[in-house]
Formats: structure tokens, C-alpha cells, sequence
């Protein structure tokens, strides 16, 4: 199926620090995929099926825009949910 297959990313960020978003998207992607960051540039490279990457790249848009230019995202570990 089309969702099954592997795809690959760059993704350049403009708001947010890529080690942020990194430990922010990983829990949300598929079994065996990749991901690489290099700061220089504050890339983001994501390889991953299809139907994750869509998800993966909207949560990063979410959280890559000017709304939250003058904010830090903070990550809490939750032990009931």
C-alpha cells in the first residue's frame, strides 16, 4: 500500500531548535524510522512511512511558527493518561 512505503525528508526549521522538536516528535513516529538533525542549519531529516510523515509534518508545523517564535516548548513525561 501507498502508506507503507518509505519516504524521506528535509525539513529546514525557522522557529524552533531541531534537538527541540526532535525529542518532541519521536514517540509519534512508525517502527524503524530514522531521524538525523544537523544544528548548523537546524535541519530536520526524517525518514519514515507515509502515513507518518504526513502526521510528523503537520505536528511540526504546529509547533514551527511564529506564534511560538518568543516561547520555549517544554516536554513533561506523563505517568497516567
Amino acid at each position: 500500500p501507498e502508506d507503507e512505503r518509505t519516504t524521506l525528508n528535509l525539513i529546514f526549521l525557522k522557529y524552533v531548535m531541531v534537538a527541540e522538536i526532535q525529542k518532541l516528535i519521536e514517540p509519534f513516529l512508525g517502527e524503524g524510522y530514522r531521524v538525523s538533525t544537523y544544528d548548523p542549519a537546524n535541519l530536520l531529516i526524517i525518514q519514515d512511512n507515509a502515513r507518518n510523515m504526513r502526521r510528523t509534518l503537520e505536528l511540526i508545523a504546529l509547533f514551527d511558527s511564529d506564534s511560538f517564535a518568543g516561547q520555549r516548548v517544554r516536554l513533561f513525561e506523563m505517568k497516567n493518561g
